[in-house]
């Protein structure tokens, strides 16, 4: 996760599922990464999608490209001002991102390259926000009841 600091004039990166607020042992806190240490949800879709991950991805899913999918829904709808815990997904995903049609998987591509520089493309991370409804349709993924959705 990342939040402007408006202090600093900065973004900091956040890991809020981490155990540590401080450790020798790491030498930074998961409250302020280290951009080194830190891969975004943008980052890791498009290493995958392209081949050319570096890192270690630990994602709490069978396959690594569908829990990548559910860290880059949490960033664009963070960045909307609309916070959403990660089991809650856009509904037309609700097959498998394997299901995808190749243009599906090339919009999100599109918005992953879009959130990878979000200062930079925030007008266009807003347009779609505002006409591609199926990116707010959501429902939460890992139950069985395809009837709730909310936007």
């Amino acid at each position: 996760m990342e939040h402007w600091d408006f202090g600093e004039s900065r973004w900091v990166l956040a890991d809020v599922d981490g155990y540590y607020e401080y450790e020798p042992r790491f030498g930074y806190s998961q409250f302020d990464l280290p951009r080194r240490k830190f891969v975004t949800a943008s980052e890791a879709w498009l290493g995958l999608r392209k081949g050319t991950l570096q890192k270690k991805l630990d994602v709490f899913s069978k396959d690594p490209l569908e829990g990548v999918c559910e860290y880059l829904f949490m960033d664009f709808h963070a960045l909307m001002n609309n916070e959403i815990f990660y089991s809650y997904q856009p509904l037309y995903l609700r097959g498998g991102i394997r299901n995808l049609r190749k243009e599906e998987l090339g919009e999100l591509d599109e918005l992953a390259e879009l959130l990878a520089e979000p200062d930079e493309n925030r007008e266009r991370i807003e347009h779609l926000w505002r006409v591609n409804e199926k990116l707010s349709i959501l429902t939460n993924n890992t139950q069985n009841i395809y009837y709730d959705t909310f936007q």
